[in-house]
């Protein structure tokens, strides 16, 4: 048998379905979807044969680039970077999304990233995003989970000296309530310039603002589906809190013409009113206050008889009025003993000008009607006055 002639017809088989094989591959990867270029990229449905700058590139018409379908405890896609640099200008991205639209159609929406966290299990905690510092226990750096830029993208570079759970730089807008165990605002003497006290005229102007109760409004979000149809959303659930509790407040209209650098105005022209900004107004009417009290007191010592003898402290007492606030009619109680020779409720404003005086003749428990009419809007002291004593000043707030 020749055996060197067998083996050199194998070796013309086996070549020649070798070449059979890689005809049939090259057919089969000739329509391919996944494509491996000879530049080691990678390409899936490529829309030309070379595709450079990308090792992994999808381009297809269906709305989802790459689905994945994870099962429990895996992720469906797991971006993990490191960099040794330490300079400011060096970062990693783990996940970069970029989201460009140059349509300007009211429908039209692009998102860098988008996550959206669905459930029905009330004990399963759903996250559409999740952010943390935190890996495995073990916080090794300083920065924030979650950083938000309204401006420069490369402000969110810096250094950061402390940990945050969330970092924003620029204007931040919630709609809805925002729940926070404690709250902090920045008042470091360092951040600020021209620093002068509060004058009697800017907190005075504080009588003439006026409290209010009200309801929010529902809102909606409005835009235009693919069929060309307006389309209104509810931005709050029927029951929310927002809209079912009574809130508290002053309308921003009426704040900016008396205190216009508390009055903010967004992108579409509604208002909002800085109220931690009216904190230091207040507090610096209640420091005048207490002093027109003490000069008041003073000055009512001061115009007894300089020899007239010590009397003994009355029993007599002066109580708060009801209702105040009031914008029409309020009650003054007040008590005097029958061992009162005269007495008399003076009325004063926040000046210490007396405005009224009225006489007292009733001993006991009795009661004083103020009418509001003669008065203008604003914040009022009345002091009971017996035997050339001062019993007793308080305040009451008249609104119109």
């Amino acid at each position: 048998m020749n055996y060197k002639k067998i083996t050199k017809n194998k070796f013309y088989t086996m070549k020649k379905l070798n070449l059979i094989l890689v005809c049939a591959f090259a057919i089969q990867f000739a329509n391919a979807q996944l494509k491996v270029q000879s530049n080691g990229n990678v390409v899936i449905n490529p829309t030309s044969t070379t595709v450079t700058g990308q090792q992994l590139r999808v381009n297809t018409a269906e709305s989802i680039g790459i689905y994945v379908n994870n099962t429990a405890g895996q992720a469906g896609i797991k971006s993990y970077s490191t960099s040794s640099t330490t300079y400011v200008p060096a970062y990693t991205a783990g996940v970069f999304g970029h989201g460009r639209i140059s349509a300007t159609t009211g429908g039209a929406c692009a998102f860098g990233v988008w996550g959206e966290s669905v459930g029905v299990n009330s004990y399963g905690r759903n996250f559409g995003v999740l952010g943390s510092l935190d890996y495995a226990g073990i916080q090794i750096s300083n920065g924030a989970g979650i950083v938000g830029v309204g401006g420069n993208w490369q402000l969110a570079l810096q250094t950061f000296s402390q940990k945050y759970a969330g970092y924003f730089i620029g204007d931040t807008h919630v709609d809805g309530l925002l729940s926070a165990t404690s709250t902090s605002f920045n008042s470091d003497i360092r951040y600020k310039q021209n620093i002068v006290g509060l004058s009697n005229e800017l907190y005075n102007k504080l009588l003439n603002l006026n409290p209010v109760e009200f309801n929010f409004k529902q809102r909606y979000s409005e835009f235009t589906d693919s069929l060309g149809n307006n389309v209104q959303l509810p931005l709050f659930e029927k029951n929310s809190q927002l809209l079912t509790k009574k809130h508290y407040g002053l309308i921003a209209q009426e704040v900016q013409e008396i205190y216009p650098d508390l009055v903010y105005e967004d992108g579409e022209g509604y208002l909002s009113v800085d109220y931690v900004g009216i904190i230091p107004l207040l507090i610096a009417s209640v420091k005048e206050l207490k002093n027109e009290i003490e000069e008041l007191k003073n000055a009512q010592a001061q115009a007894q008889p300089q020899n007239a003898p010590a009397k003994q402290i009355l029993p007599a007492a002066l109580y708060q009025n009801a209702p105040n606030p009031f914008n029409e009619n309020t009650e003054i109680s007040f008590y005097l003993p029958e061992t009162v020779s005269n007495a008399v409720l003076c009325v004063y404003d926040m000046n210490g000008k007396q405005l009224s005086q009225t006489a007292i003749t009733e001993r006991g428990n009795a009661k004083l009607t103020l009418n509001g009419r003669r008065y203008g809007a604003g914040m009022y002291l009345y002091s009971l006055i017996a035997d050339n004593q001062v019993i007793d000043t308080k305040r009451m707030i008249l609104t119109k």
